[in-house]
């Protein structure tokens, strides 16, 4: 595991309803176990971006296990990102 997995998931599971949505995803997996086809696709990470056509207005790459962008922060430049083509940008 990566240094920042114990700190991520820390923070979940000190935040109000920080597991609720893992809770949701487990529920669901009653005997499913996934084991990658091979070894090294065990450490790979996810990440999150946003684009504006051809610009990247926003990237995280997980660094660890449940160390996830803030879905508020990518929410709200996707929504200005969105603003701003139509003309309703509230920021400069």
């Amino acid at each position: 595991f990566h240094p920042g997995t114990p700190f991520a998931f820390l923070d979940r599971f000190t935040r109000d309803n920080g597991t609720k949505d893992l809770g949701n995803v487990l529920s669901k997996w009653s005997k499913a176990v996934y084991i990658p086809p091979k070894q090294e696709q065990a450490f790979l990470q996810g990440g999150t971006f946003v684009f504006d056509g051809e610009k990247t207005l926003f990237s995280h790459y997980d660094p660890s296990t449940a160390a996830h962008a803030n879905i508020d922060r990518v929410m709200e430049i996707a929504s200005e990102a969105s603003k701003k083509r139509t003309g309703q940008s509230t920021l400069a």
